[in-house]
């Protein structure tokens, strides 16, 4: 033990360094659109309007509606007047990798709660370097979104398990933090909410049970007003946002074709809700047999991104550990403690998966429009901390251990084949993707 606390030190200033290397390289050679002379046009360049525009407006611009304000504020803090949008992107870029950095040791700090140290070291190394890694030297919100929606995913269970107000408050409070760096938290919020209400009506205390989701709908209400309230004056409704009118469109076309027309804010309020694209209109405009192709196309689309691009490296992960949950229960179903151990937990793991399925779902309908790691890695941090949650609570800390004591040995020997799988990956798939192809999709 003293000789592994005696490397735990240069081992990390190690992996810090090949990380930083990794991600500077990519920002140098990759991530490079203001030398190209297009820094106007695409995703990086719209960032950069943003954050200068939210520091010329002293800090009180919110978002265009397609970019939310939390990130471009934070970047905005660091805004020098009169600087170059060459030397912003690259200021930027490099503030969002020692970002992502300080990100992956809060995640590392808060999971100490809650998952064993091997554990934790594992799924920081796994995140660290096939989630945030390939994603750092972008000027984008995703890293401090996947943090922040975690957090709030965490205390989402954490909610519905015990029903205390502290949890509830927290689970609130995170879910606006997570809101206002991306819309798309609004789908995973929506589902708790709606999860609490159908777990209060069929509870004995049922005032107890629905005050809690009331209580975090006042909250996460409360907080975002502004922004909402702000979003109704400009645009017509209270949540409004570009993504979201994307996402009644059948293909990207169309959707650019939707875009050039509602770039008019003057023109989105002139319109009445039924000219809006939205669900409604949809389901009048198409058949049952175009959505569920476009909902097949999307499901192949996600299943390609997860298996052809960067993120084949933390798929292959997550499915070993899946595996050995799966071999774990099939060995353990039979005996009395489990079969406990799961109507204790029950609500918990219903709603990790609808949580993970919604998410999984939504972006798959979305797929035709815009697809990307950064749409699937959403849901990985939950998916790889649920999985190696209940793998500890089964096969080590829990009493179904005790009948099944290879179980503890098999799941060490998981996290081994992880690491392996990890380093060869970072060695194979990572490092080589991030000199030579773009990631920011």
């Amino acid at each position: 033990m003293k000789i592994l606390k005696l490397a735990f030190l240069p081992v990390t200033t190690l992996l810090i360094f090949l990380y930083l290397y990794g991600a500077i390289q990519h920002s140098n050679l990759i991530n490079i659109r203001t030398r190209t002379g297009d820094l106007d046009h695409g995703d990086q360049g719209a960032y950069i309007e943003v954050i200068k525009k939210t520091y010329n407006e002293s800090f009180r611009f919110l978002g265009d509606r397609n970019r939310m304000p939390l990130y471009t504020t934070f970047q905005a803090i660091f805004y020098t007047p009169g600087i170059t949008d060459e030397r912003l992107f690259a200021q930027a870029k490099l503030i969002n990798i020692f970002f992502s950095i300080f990100l992956i040791y809060l995640m590392f700090i808060f999971n100490r709660r809650y998952i064993s140290k091997l554990s934790n070291i594992v799924f920081t190394l796994i995140i660290g370097f096939s989630v945030f890694l390939p994603r750092s030297a972008y000027v984008q919100p995703e890293l401090l979104y996947f943090t922040l929606s975690f957090f709030a995913f965490v205390y989402f269970c954490k909610t519905i398990k015990h029903k205390k107000v502290a949890d509830v408050v927290f689970a609130a409070i995170l879910a606006v933090a997570a809101y206002m760096t991306k819309a798309s938290m609004l789908l995973g919020f929506g589902f708790f909410i709606f999860f609490l209400f159908l777990s209060g009506l069929k509870g004995y205390r049922i005032k107890r049970m629905l005050a809690i989701p009331i209580i975090a709908l006042i909250i996460f209400l409360s907080l975002v007003s502004p922004y909402l309230i702000q979003t109704k004056k400009l645009y017509g409704g209270y949540f409004f946002n570009y993504a979201t009118t994307y996402m009644w469109s059948q293909n990207w076309d169309e959707a650019l074709t939707v875009d050039k027309k509602l770039r008019n804010i003057e023109y989105i309020r002139s319109l009445s809700k039924d000219q809006l694209p939205s669900l409604g209109r949809y389901i009048k405009e198409r058949s049952a047999s175009d959505m569920s192709l476009r909902m097949f196309t999307g499901i192949i689309l996600n299943i390609g991104i997860l298996l052809g691009t960067y993120a084949t490296l933390s798929s292959a992960i997550l499915i070993l550990y899946i595996l050995f949950l799966i071999y774990f229960i099939f060995s353990s179903i039979r005996l009395d403690s489990f079969r406990r151990f799961l109507n204790q937990n029950k609500a918990v793991i219903i709603f990790i998966l609808g949580y993970l399925l919604s998410y999984f779902f939504a972006f798959s309908w979305y797929a035709p429009i815009g697809a990307g790691p950064r749409f699937t890695f959403t849901t990985y941090i939950p998916a790889l901390f649920s999985v190696l949650y209940l793998s500890e609570k089964l096969s080590i800390k829990g009493e179904v251990s005790k009948f099944n004591p290879i179980s503890t040995q098999l799941f060490y020997l998981t996290h081994i084949a992880s690491f392996i799988i990890l380093f060869l990956g970072v060695k194979g798939l990572i490092f080589p993707y991030l000199f030579t192809s773009w990631a920011g999709f």
